[in-house]
């Protein structure tokens, strides 16, 4: 039977990441939430408030966004606490699946998705359910760096002992990764800086799986996320 690959000190461990995680939480949530009590009050002292569909819009994307920082957080706890359920998956079929989901997101931001497999197939023993919840914050996460008309990469390449999941993006001008070239990221949440809880999510579940996860920053501000997974052996 197969085993997550937790560390003895988990129950520490846990302790620490949902610390981080209900502060990440918090500053997401409450950033939704002030900025529609500014929008409102706003509205209430401009001598001409601003149109009645553009406030609803600005109050939804306000609450989306609030509600989206909750789900995070869910996806995270369960990441580092539900038992997983191992299986043979091919890696670039997976990809493939989630990319051709990806028309909406595409759509919603105005960019495109293009999938680069680097190989025909890739196997690794992981839980399905969690490791596509996992690359589909990616893609979410790179989609809002991406500028419109833009485009955003998901690929494929092979370790040394390793499938490394790519997913990269050109980067906006106003919100520059916050991290070294080609540093492995520490797995902490931060609060700004364009990492996002994609990322978060993507240390946790790779941790668990074995595997790794590195950020490596491109010229022009952009960024290639990398999610490695050892190998199956067959």
């Amino acid at each position: 039977m197969s085993k997550s690959h937790d560390s003895p000190d988990v129950g520490s461990s846990l302790q620490t990441d949902l610390r981080e995680a209900l502060s990440f939480l918090s500053h997401n949530a409450r950033e939704g939430h002030s900025s529609t009590l500014a929008l409102l009050e706003l509205q209430r002292i401009l001598p001409e408030p601003m149109p009645t569909p553009v406030l609803i819009d600005r109050i939804e994307r306000n609450a989306r966004k609030s509600l989206a920082a909750i789900d995070d957080f869910m996806d995270m706890v369960a990441a580092r606490t539900r038992p997983l359920n191992f299986e043979e998956i091919d890696l670039a079929d997976l990809l493939a699946e989630l990319v051709a989901d990806a028309w909406s997101l595409a759509r919603k931001h105005g960019i495109h998705v293009r999938f680069a497999p680097g190989a025909e197939t890739a196997t690794v023993r992981a839980d399905r359910q969690m490791l596509a919840g996992t690359i589909n914050k990616l893609l979410r996460d790179s989609a809002e760096r991406t500028p419109r008309r833009g485009e955003l990469l998901c690929g494929l390449t092979e370790g040394a002992a390793e499938w490394i999941v790519e997913v990269g993006d050109p980067g906006a001008p106003d919100n520059p990764p916050a991290v070294a070239d080609s540093s492995p990221w520490d797995g902490k949440l931060p609060l700004e800086g364009g990492v996002g809880a994609g990322l978060a999510l993507a240390q946790v579940v790779a941790q668990r799986h074995g595997g790794w996860v590195r950020i490596d920053v491109q010229p022009g501000g952009g960024r290639v996320c990398k999610v490695a997974l050892p190998r199956s052996s067959g």
